[in-house]
């Protein structure tokens, strides 16, 4: 007696920052005969699986043409050979101009299968229990190659690019990868990356993905790239990607959708004005730090705070004026004045700001007037930045009395923003400052 064993196992793709997944389907074609020795002995099962090790996806959108290339790892679990052929359902029936199939460095031969043909193959899988996941991709085209071998605990890696034309309505071009049946897989995906660059005649304007949380960088107005990674992932979304174009300063596009006509629908509405600034638009600024180097910030949180101050301190600008106060029990700061900032005085308070040390009581009042002393006039914006993690021990110690202080003192309208540092933080003074 022969048992013929089919393993329908799904592969998926992200793709986008995507970024965009694409899933794919392991289809095993094996026959594995069982001899019936007398007496009986039962035979041993055979396990039939895989998963997949590294999905690694990137996109190149230009203006409405997508080249795709997706290189996945998967890795014969079970206890014999397979003998599969990789089916892989299409986004958008006779979107996809070509595809090329690569396994280990080989190629193999494959076909386009238009929407009809896919279905009755969708069909055959379903009522044979093989995936209820590709219930939801009746209807469209697919991808199939020809019957390969994985031998049992084998790594093969499979390569697939194809070039995509995307949906474009007005402004707004809709970018859609497959991704749902992978909520399907037995195993997760133990590391999926996703990169899908975005270049653009026209200005890009708005790009959002209502399916997944991305990575956005805008090299410039005509470039996005946006990218995704994630370890022991299962996507259970189709990634969907949106993005619009326009040379006008205002972008905006409205994506509707209804899907009963008896009830009312919805809609999405992307608007992205266009916000000029240049480095020389940033008006010249006055920046404060007021650090606590009480006992209390000892250790872990006076380090964290040493490396907040130093971070700023290398992003500020020519032409910034700013100033490092430092308190315990008593009150010591950087210099005596506000400084220009210059390469010679950010080398020199990066030095300053390895020598702090903790120790001390908590005098948070004569450490906010001082800075509050130090601001004389009102012809730039003026902050100070106040990090501390506990309650004040020494000076004024009322916290009324303190938020009141600190009022009368601030004549000049500067902006205080308070950091608390640890989980022991006073948050009723830090909110009324």
């Amino acid at each position: 007696m022969k048992r013929l064993l089919r393993c329908l196992v799904l592969v998926q793709i992200v793709c986008l920052g995507s970024p965009c997944v694409g899933q794919g389907v392991l289809i095993s074609n094996s026959i594995h005969p069982i001899a019936l020795p007398r007496p009986i002995v039962p035979p041993s099962p055979i396990t039939m699986s895989y998963k997949i090790k590294e999905l690694d996806m990137q996109a190149r959108i230009k203006d409405q043409v997508a080249q795709v290339q997706v290189s996945q790892t998967f890795v014969n679990t079970g206890s014999a050979t397979m003998e599969v052929s990789f089916c892989f359902p299409l986004p958008y029936d006779g979107a996809v101009d070509q595809m090329t199939l690569l396994v280990d460095g080989k190629e193999y031969p494959a076909k386009l299968l238009p929407a009809k043909e896919a279905r009755s193959i969708y069909e055959g899988y379903v009522r044979r229990n093989q995936d209820p996941a590709l219930l939801e991709w009746i209807g469209t085209g697919m991808f199939q190659t020809s019957v390969f071998p994985v031998p049992v605990g084998a790594e093969r890696k499979v390569s697939l690019s194809f070039t995509q034309l995307l949906r474009k309505s007005d402004r707004l071009t809709d970018f859609l990868y497959p991704l749902s049946t992978a909520k399907f897989t037995s195993q997760p995906i133990e590391m999926l990356k996703l990169t899908t660059s975005i270049q653009c005649q026209s200005k890009i304007k708005s790009v959002y993905s209502p399916s997944h949380t991305v990575q956005i960088q805008r090299p410039d107005d005509h470039q996005a790239v946006i990218s995704i990674e994630a370890k022991n992932a299962i996507p259970g979304n189709d990634f969907r990607l949106f993005f619009d174009t326009a040379d006008s300063e205002l972008g905006a596009s409205v994506v509707s959708y209804r899907p009963k006509s008896t009830e009312d629908g919805y809609f999405l509405l992307l608007a992205s004005p266009e916000v000029k600034r240049t480095n020389n638009s940033i008006p010249p600024q006055t920046i404060l730090f007021v650090i606590d180097r009480s006992g209390s910030m000892s250790g872990k949180k006076l380090e964290q705070s040493k490396d907040a101050l130093k971070f700023v301190l290398n992003n500020l600008r020519e032409g910034d004026l700013f100033n490092i106060i430092v308190y315990d029990n008593s009150v010591e700061s950087f210099k005596p004045e506000l400084q220009r900032f210059d390469e010679a005085t950010r080398k020199s308070a990066l030095g300053y700001v390895e020598g702090i040390y903790a120790g001390g009581s908590t005098n948070i009042s004569d450490a906010l007037t001082r800075a509050l002393d130090m601001i004389q006039s009102d012809d730039r914006p003026s902050y100070i930045v106040f990090l501390t993690d506990g309650l004040p021990t020494a000076g004024q110690t009322n916290e009324m009395a303190i938020g009141e202080l600190v009022r009368k003192r601030n004549a000049y309208r500067t902006r205080l923003i308070s950091f608390g540092v640890g989980y022991a933080v006073n948050s009723r003074l830090l909110a009324r400052l």
